[in-house]
């Protein structure tokens, strides 16, 4: 089942996308600002936190964890509920289809 949460935070994700507003591929980060982007770069479709120094795509594991470490701030540090909420948002980004 669904908290409302997560709840929420989908239908956050889900604005950002009806309004045809940037953000990021990987983990969803709305890209509001040229700093959000992976180099500055306006034209990319990541944001910072998703690509390595070198500009690569982080893999899996990292961005997920990253995702965990940024929802445990937002929720008060249940990790589990965490977990399942970047769960979700990572299975929507489109940088994860096929």
């Amino acid at each position: 089942m669904i908290g409302q949460f997560e709840k929420n935070w989908i239908l956050i994700i889900y604005f950002y996308r009806e309004k045809k507003m940037k953000y990021c591929e990987a983990c969803g980060m709305p890209l509001t600002k040229t700093e959000d982007f992976a180099g500055g770069d306006e034209n990319s479709h990541f944001c910072l936190y998703c690509v390595n120094e070198d500009g690569n795509v982080k893999n899996c594991e990292e961005i997920f964890e990253g995702g965990v470490q940024f929802f445990i701030g937002q929720i008060g540090g249940d990790r589990a509920l965490a977990e399942k909420i970047t769960r979700k948002n990572m299975n929507m980004q489109s940088y994860w289809q096929g």
